[in-house]
């Protein structure tokens, strides 16, 4: 399958270290899980965004690549494994450090099988969505994990809060692989 990707290198301060991970879009669209195990294959995971700052670049980012001219939707490593636990959220990379930061669509309402997170990216906003994991196909995020801890980590909906800590720095490059 040929996949035209944008690298975007995203410097992270982590406990007073500076750690570097790469975020890669693909813009050929695949459902969660299928984008899912193909981040696996390629040695990386869904992209993780645990922090505001993080959101931000990325979405400035984004948005100067301008993939649509009104929105884009995209897939994000989280996810409910469980579908009796619909709001107990893990990310794909099995992060052991706490997440307190999310950023749902306001109001948003979900199906009994919307399990899996995807981004809408607009010029002026973005925000998350739940989805079932094999009933659409969108473009998706792979990040590297390099400087990604991987460990058991879970996320509850019901008990987000926010936090903006921090991301310096965007580079990007254009491939085809």
């Amino acid at each position: 399958m040929e996949i035209v990707a944008v690298a975007i290198m995203l410097p992270l301060r982590d406990n007073y270290a500076t750690v570097s991970a790469s975020a890669t879009l693909f813009v050929d669209e695949l459902t969660w899980n299928e984008a899912n195990q193909y981040c696996r294959s390629i040695g990386q995971h869904l992209v993780k965004i645990g922090r505001q700052a993080k959101e931000h670049y990325l979405h400035e980012h984004l948005v100067s690549l301008n993939i649509s001219p009104s929105k884009v939707d995209i897939w994000i490593g989280l996810h409910a494994p469980d579908p009796n636990q619909r709001t107990h959220l893990v990310w794909t990379n099995n992060c052991s450090i706490p997440l307190l930061y999310s950023n749902w669509e306001p109001g948003l309402k979900s199906g009994p099988n919307d399990l899996c997170a995807y981004i809408e990216v607009e010029y002026e906003s973005m925000y998350w969505f739940l989805d079932e994991c094999e009933k659409t196909k969108r473009s998706f995020l792979c990040e590297s994990k390099d400087g990604i801890c991987n460990s058991g980590y879970f996320y509850d909906t019901e008990s987000d809060t926010s936090v903006a800590t921090g991301i310096g720095g965007l580079t990007t490059m254009s491939s085809v692989t």
